[in-house]
């Protein structure tokens, strides 16, 4: 064979499998065979991608516009204070710069340990891997071969159990059957019955390919011998593996990152402008430019020549003063850190920390953090749905057996979805007689203590009996046996044989440890059926930590569930209960541990295995034959496919224990209710038994010479062992969707979120789902009344016909991943685009990756929910991986964004919620942040323009935006979500984080932030009492507004003409006042150098002011930020106590740094007084009601946009009627 990697094995015969692999099966390879073809091949095992180097980790994590300009404003900061004080500069001049690379360090620590958990998903698909295999080579059996060292043409030996190291071609099965647990890589609920025979289709799904095992699944039941046919990344798993690692290198930028990025891009710019501006405004003070113009001689004298062009003007003589510019320099590098919210990084990280936390309370756990805000512009959620829609827990649903008389059947409904017996209960619903297959939903029965069937309360007022339609079936005392039990069943007498009936053997039902049980209500037919559930099955219940689950076949152990739903429900009282029967009940109530299922025990106690006859292809059926403890001979329970058991059956079991002759009429009417089951998408299983065996298998008792022994030896005799089998009634099992994940769709269909459902299984059973559920539109009216007229119609055809039309409106939304994926790709966008909602059925796991590649294509924010090992690539390329905590593999798991630990499809809905409150918590602590950053921008750019004395520097300014700030834009991420937040649609990824009208108030407040901390500074120079708060207590010297404009020229105050207008300044020299602290601290003299007034320590008070009324301006807009629109007197400060509490620890914050001596050293501050903390007050509130009036505002905005929106709805909706009406 020249290439086995496209080697289309699944179609071609074991024969020609051989002879291309060129292996002999009986012997297998030859060692030097083998080395020669793993020379070509190479080994059986994943291919590792090299690991990203840690510098090029270190480096991605500063590939950012804010890391950037923060990276330079560090850099120059530590420059300047360098080269102005050098090493001996007191700590204050590179607290800047330090802190500032500190919080890059942490980022960049933070972004490698994320980037490093990112790709262990692909190590984790390594764990699937089997270790050893049993190969035959040289014609011998080596037991524990490495699996890495198999090649194309190995010849292996699998047994229950093992794990499949390649994927083969099954050529041999050692027992009847053999089972593979396939689900990881398919997603199909049950274990699959593998064959020999080809495959017909060559470009069929994984799921069809019925002849091939595949690496990474298990075998769950018998053995078989199989050729390796791909290896390595050949196999299905490394199909994963190589799916997964180009997700990996598609994986895009989170909607966050990419509005941050964005934002940092657009405030790089305003920084850099602003700068350039400040530069622009203040040039003439630090570089002079004077024209020299020349001197001619005229009439003996020299004049300067008037009439010169600009470029004859020469020459130019320029003055630079390195001092001041530096200076001016340093103004612009502290307005870049003002600008600059540097504790932004660090608000979001905890923001999104702490929705973690409130995320994993409610079962989402979250492995990425910017995933968080992603969920809330989630528009698509593609789900799986086994264990994420359904339970993956099969359940019996529904089952039917004979009505009395045999005139039809009747149908009981199960309810519960999980493998705990305690979890719904039995009901009979209806008895239909084959002139009606309907089912009517009123007077619904229910099982009560101890499984005793009772009427409902409108059954009872109705009186019960057979409607005159038979449609109908109310239960009463009539119709319940109420006889007493033995063995659970009812001591059963011998009946006439009337009407074709024939006695039942009831000999084996006697002595049973539940002899007593008087009241069950069950009848004859019951207590048979619910015996061939137990016994007739090879499954058992397990609990552990409280926690219901299965062992063995799934199907199986769902009979079991329902058996001890229906003679062990609960409650129930002594008078309708035997003490056996209490007693059993307890045991599974108080000490499930140790007895999970006690009526299934005791019964199989009494109705001991005999023998085996176990399943098999061609008859379809399993059965036992059992030997009571009493003397009665021995009976044959059978269990298997609806048709091909009811094909072997002659007679059913009536209510009443009279096995009547299964007519023509009965038969059809139990074929009516199989393909009901069908139409359900169940599983339907078919129950029954054989009282009336041969003489050597009623009297089979084990013995190796018995009789007997040879025909149960021979599985070709099994299929006339099953005949003339006695009917008992039919089960319909699902994997159930879970009880809250039809409100939890109705609640994305509300919110504007599309769900599609994209699984391995069948298309039937998938579609059915979707149906109940409710993630297909429901029926319009029209076609409710269509339907109720096809019920009342009897006429077959008219009912196909509009089942037909049902079903092609219903396929428009539902597709084969092998068909979808046909379809030219301009039409699979449409679909996706427009679909308003989507079931893709037997997909394969390259169908789910290429589906959100599309969408993701189409701009949607997809998130995609798996469990297997077949979902980690969608998971990884999705924009938000969800994979199952439960049921999930640690591939997807370590592929996902988040992890559901509950697996319920409902924890993404409450995560969706939860994401969309995030963000908007998010957006109002971006717009507390930067409103406060312009305030602080606006300030220094005041100052500057104005030519004042610098009132804030860049370590006061560091404290603001890292530690004052900090705790209150936290505490804003602790914000009520709003109470329609899951009414609006999703918001686009590609919303900006601040409109049009966000900057404009931006712009206003921050305005005013920058006014009010500039009019503090300049109230204290100016004023001795300013609105009647007497500022001058403490001996300050206070100057005029055009001094103060003037400052650096104070040392020529004392000389006329030095810039100054005479009328504006003082001709005496200029020398200030020493002033005193609150403290008593005396600040002063200034007589050698009247300028440090403004400067240095001279301007300490000043500052302090400015820097309070920033602290505190900022608190009050925290408050502002509570919500975007709403009045504070809407939405009072107290709503979020965390925000009350942040304020008033910033307060603290702010206070202790005023009056613990060494911190206001660091930050050139002092103390205040009354009066000092009165003016910072009165500039300060006035923020509050500038935002009311903005709010109002916005409200108004806001609801003139949404009457042009109702108008204009109206305005098409009124057309489309007129349309409509016209064309009628």
């Amino acid at each position: 064979m020249s290439d086995f990697q496209s080697y289309p094995s699944w179609v071609m015969p074991i024969d020609k499998v051989l002879e291309d692999l060129n292996v002999n099966l009986s012997s297998g390879l030859s060692d030097e065979e083998a080395e020669q073809r793993r020379i070509k091949y190479g080994y059986n095992e994943l291919e590792k991608k090299p690991h990203t180097p840690l510098w090029k980790l270190v480096l991605e994590q500063f590939d950012d516009h804010l890391v950037k300009i923060l990276l330079l404003a560090a850099f120059i900061s530590f420059v300047l204070a360098f080269l102005e004080e050098g090493f001996e500069a007191g700590f204050q001049s590179f607290v800047e710069p330090i802190v500032i690379l500190l919080i890059l360090i942490l980022n960049a620590f933070v972004g490698i340990w994320q980037e490093s958990n990112a790709e262990a998903a692909l190590e984790a698909l390594k764990d699937l891997q089997s270790e050893t295999a049993c190969v035959r080579r040289n014609g011998k059996q080596v037991s524990d071969l490495p699996s890495r060292e198999l090649v194309p043409g190995d010849v292996i030996l699998l047994h229950v159990g093992d794990r499949v190291p390649a994927d083969c071609r099954l050529v041999e099965l050692r027992t009847a059957t053999v089972l593979i647990d396939q689900a990881s890589l398919t997603g199909e609920s049950v274990s699959v019955q593998k064959i020999t025979d080809c495959v017909a289709d060559e470009h069929c799904e994984l799921q069809s390919k019925e002849n091939m095992i595949f690496a990474g699944t298990a075998v769950s039941s018998g053995s078989c011998v199989a050729i390796v046919v791909q290896i390595g990344m050949s196999t299905e798993m490394g199909k994963i593996q190589s799916q997964l690692q180009e997700a990996s290198m598609e994986d895009d930028d989170t909607p966050l990152k990419k509005k941050l990025d964005a934002f940092g891009e657009l405030l790089a710019q305003i920084i850099f402008w602003i700068c350039v501006l400040v530069w622009l405004i203040n040039w003439n003070q630090f570089l002079t430019i004077t024209r020299k113009s020349p001197v001619v001689l005229e009439n003996g004298e020299l004049h300067e020549e008037k009439n010169l062009s600009f470029l004859t003007a020469f020459p130019y003589e320029i003055s630079f003063n390195f001092m001041k510019a530096t200076y001016y320099f340093k103004i612009a590098v502290a307005l870049a850190v003002a600008a600059i919210p540097e504790g932004l990084p660090a608000v979001i990280t905890t923001c999104l920390a702490l929705g973690t936390r409130t995320m994993a309370k409610k079962n989402a756990i979250v492995r990425k953090l910017p995933s968080v805000e992603t969920l809330g512009c989630t528009s698509v959620i593609c789900s799986d749905k086994t264990g994420t829609l359904t339970t993956n827990q099969m359940s019996v649903v529904r089952f039917v057996t004979i009505a009395d008389g045999g005139a039809g059947s009747r149908t009981f409904s199960v309810s519960g979805h999980t493998y705990n017996p305690a979890d719904g209960c039995v009901e009979e619903m209806v008895v239909m007689g084959e002139e009606d297959r309907s089912v009517r939903s009123g007077g619904v029965g229910s099982v009560l203590a101890g499984g005793a069937v009772q009427p409902s309360n409108d059954q009872v007022a109705r009186g019960g009996g057979i409607n005159e339609d038979r449609s109908v079936h109310s239960i009463h005392s009539s119709n319940i046996s109420s006889r007493s039990i033995s063995g659970i069943s009812p001591n059963r007498s011998r009946y006439d044989e009337a009407d074709n009936g024939t006695e039942v053997n009831s000999h084996h039902l006697h002595n049973s440890p539940l002899e007593g049980g008087r009241g069950q209500g069950l009848d004859a037919n019951l207590c048979v059926l619910m015996e061939c559930a137990a016994v007739c099955n090879e499954a058992a219940l397990e609990c552990k930590n409280g926690l219901f689950r299965a062992v063995g076949a799934p199907t199986e152990a769902a009979l079991l569930v329902l058996v001890e739903k229906l003679l062990g429900g609960s409650g129930g009282s002594a008078a309708s209960s035997s003490s056996t029967i209490t007693t059993l009940r307890n045991q599974r109530l108080h000490t499930p541990q140790e007895h999970p299922m006690p009526f299934v025990a005791a019964l199989r106690a009494h109705l001991p295995v005999n023998a085996l006859l176990e399943f098999s292809r061609d008859r379809k059926s399993m059965s036992v034959l059992i030997s009571p403890l009493s003397d009665a001979p021995n009976v044959l329970y059978v269990k298997g496919a609806a048709e091909c058991v009811l094909e072997r059956c002659s007679k059913a079991l009536l209510p009443n224990g009279q096995a009547i002759t299964l007519t023509p009429t009965l038969r059809k009417e139990i074929l009516a209710s199989i393909e009901l089951m069908a139409d359900s998408a169940l599983r339907c299983l078919a129950l029954a038994y054989k009282p009336h065996l041969d003489a050597s298998l009623s009297s089979y008792d084990k013995s190796p010479t018995h009789p007997a022994r040879t025909i149960l030896e021979n599985m070709a005799n099994y299929a006339a062992v099953e005949s003339d089998l006695t009917f008992l009634g039919l089960a319909g099992l699902q994997d159930p969707p879970r009880p809250e994940v039809a409100a939890a769709i109705a609640e994305c269909k509300l919110a504007g979120i599309r769900v599609m459902v994209i699984t391995g299984d069948n298309k039937k059973t998938a579609e059915a789902v979707c149906r109940s559920i409710g993630v297909f539109p429901p029926q319009t009216k029209q076609q409710k009344q269509s339907l109720d007229g096809a019920k009342r119609d009897v006429k077959e055809g008219r009912k196909k016909e509009l089942q037909e039309e049902e079903e092609e409106e219903e396929n428009a939304f539902s597709f084969t991943g092998r068909d979808f994926m046909a379809l030219p790709k301009d039409k699979q966008l449409e679909i996706l685009a427009t679909a308003p909602a989507l079931c893709v059925s037997r997909a394969e796991p390259r169908h789910k990756h290429d589906i959100v590649k599309l969408l993701k294509a189409l701009g949607e924010i997809t998130a995609m929910t798996g469990d297997g090992v077949n979902d980690a690539p969608a998971l990884k390329l999705a924009d938000i991986g969800i994979a199952m905590g439960i049921s999930g593999t640690e591939v997807a798991k370590e592929a996902s964004d988040m992890v559901l630990s509950d697996d319920n499809f409902s924890s993404i809905v409450t995560a969706v919620a939860e994401g969309r409150s995030i963000y908007n918590n998010m957006k109002a602590f971006i717009r507390y942040m930067i409103s406060s950053n312009i305030g602080e921008v606006a300030s220094i750019f005041l100052t500057s323009a104005l030519g004042l004395p610098e009132g804030l520097i860049p370590v006061q300014l560091l404290w603001v935006n890292l530690v004052t700030d900090g705790p209150p834009a936290t505490a804003l991420g602790f914000n009520k979500p709003d109470p329609d937040i899951m009414t609006k649609a999703p918001r686009s990824s590609d919303e900006s984080l601040v409109t049009p009208w966000v900057f404009l108030r931006y712009m206003i407040v921050g305005s005013y932030v920058g006014i009010a901390t500039v009019g503090a500074f300049v109230s204290w120079y100016l004023f001795e009492d300013f609105f009647g708060i007497h500022l001058a207590g403490d001996g300050h010297s206070t100057v005029t507004w055009q001094q103060l404009r003037h400052w650096r020229t104070c040392r020529e105050w004392s000389v006329l003409g030095a810039g100054v207008n005479e009328s504006s300044l003082s001709t005496l020299a200029f020398s200030p006042n020493s002033f005193t602290t609150v403290t008593g601290q005396v600040i002063g003299p200034f007589t050698n150098d009247p300028c440090s007034y403004f400067e240095g320590p001279g301007k300490i008070k000043a500052s302090t002011l400015s820097l309070s009324v920033l602290v505190v301006i900022e608190m009050l807009n925290a408050l502002n930020a509570l919500s975007e629109d709403n009045s504070l007197f809407k939405v009072a400060p107290w709503t979020n106590p965390w925000l009350l509490a942040a304020i008033t620890m910033s307060i603290t914050l702010h206070a202790v740094i005023l009056y613990v001596p060494m911190l206001a050293n660091i930050f050139a501050i002092v103390p205040l007084s009354a009066p000092e903390w009165a003016l910072v007050l009165l500039w300060s509130v006035p923020v509050l009601l500038i935002d009311e009036v903005l709010k109002l505002l916005g409200r108004c905005h806001n609801a003139a946009v949404e009457r042009r929106g109702k108008r204009k709805a109206k305005k098409v909706a009124d057309e489309e009627t007129r349309k409509r009406k016209k064309d009628e």
